[in-house]
Order: structure tokens, then C-alpha cells, then sequence
């Protein structure tokens, strides 16, 4: 077991922090959970204990520009059908059907979660308001699927969370810059 505390993860986009937490691998389990269905009942090898995680969601600068595309593109006298794309995706670097699943995917198929208070929060500067998700405790797991779109895609990831004593609030942006 690995024991840590304030923990701090920004980026442009997003940042996340932790106010104490644990790691636990338990090496010996086996069979292990290999996701939400297949040995369901047993528990994963590792397991993330978390206490007081904030997790704010603040620019996502890239959906904004998409965004602001494609009004623009329906704003237009043409409407959105004259801008649609007719270019092929080039093909992935690997073929899918050769791609090899992370290591760290193949040791630890499933990971159990276990959060206590904890908050996501959406926002941005240059909006009046902020969306706040708080929750008195978090229990599910991270596993890696078959992606949907397996021409696309190598795995998919996925988190099953559920939520305790969940409150959802849109509050006023202290940070809003009066922008729009």
C-alpha cells in the first residue's frame, strides 16, 4: 500500500486535488475482476482510496472552438451543409487489430474506487455561472472495454461510479471576467 496527500494534477484544460489517498495492489488475487460483468463478485488488484477530491473541468478550450465553429457554420446563408467535411481520416498508425493493450491495462484489468467527499466543478472565466457536483462518497471501477467504434479505436476506457448523497448546484463564477 502506497499512502499519499496533497496531491496536485493541473493542465491547460482541467485540474484535480487530492487530499489523501492510497494505493493498494493486491498482487496474489486471482481470479481477478476483468471488468463490470466478468468475475464480477471478486475484487480488483488494485484499489484507489481517496478522501476530499476536487476535480475542476475549467477551459476545455478545444470544445469551446468546436463550439463556436459550428455556430458560426449555422449562422451562415448556407447553413451548416455547406461546410460539412468530405476528406477520408487517414488510417490509425497501428492497425487496430495489432495493437497491444498498455501493460499497465493487462496487469490491472480493473480497479476498484473508493472516494470520500468529494466535488467536480465546470466553468470558465468568461461565464457568469458554474456548474458544482458534490457527493459525501463515491464507490465504483475503471476498466477498459472493447471500444465501439473498433476501427477507430484501440480500448475504450470506462468508470462506473456511484454517488452518495449527491447535490448538483449552478452558482455564481467568482472568477468571471464579465466576457462573453
Amino acid at each position: 500500500t502506497i499512502y499519499f496527500e496533497r496531491v496536485v494534477y493541473a493542465t491547460k484544460n482541467t485540474c484535480i486535488r487530492i487530499v489523501d489517498g492510497s494505493l493498494t495492489i493486491r498482487w496474489w488475487r486471482n481470479p481477478v475482476k476483468q471488468n463490470t460483468v466478468v468475475h464480477a463478485e471478486q475484487t480488483a488488484r488494485m484499489a484507489v482510496l481517496l478522501s476530499g477530491v476536487e476535480y475542476l473541468i475549467y477551459n476545455n478550450t478545444t470544445r469551446y472552438d468546436q463550439l463556436e465553429e459550428l455556430i458560426t457554420k449555422l449562422s451562415s446563408p448556407g447553413g451548416l451543409k455547406d461546410h460539412i467535411r468530405t476528406e477520408v481520416m487517414p488510417p490509425p498508425i497501428v492497425p487496430v487489430n495489432e495493437y497491444v493493450t498498455p501493460l499497465m491495462y493487462r496487469l490491472f484489468p480493473a480497479i476498484d474506487i473508493s472516494v470520500h467527499k468529494g466535488c467536480v466543478m465546470i466553468g470558465n472565466p468568461v461565464l457568469p455561472s458554474l456548474v458544482s457536483i458534490e457527493f459525501r462518497k463515491a464507490k465504483g471501477i475503471h476498466t477498459t472495454e472493447v471500444p465501439r467504434y473498433a476501427d477507430l479505436d484501440y480500448y475504450c476506457q470506462k468508470t462506473d461510479l456511484e454517488l452518495s448523497r449527491t447535490k448538483v448546484v449552478i452558482r455564481s463564477n467568482m472568477d468571471y471576467n464579465g466576457e462573453e
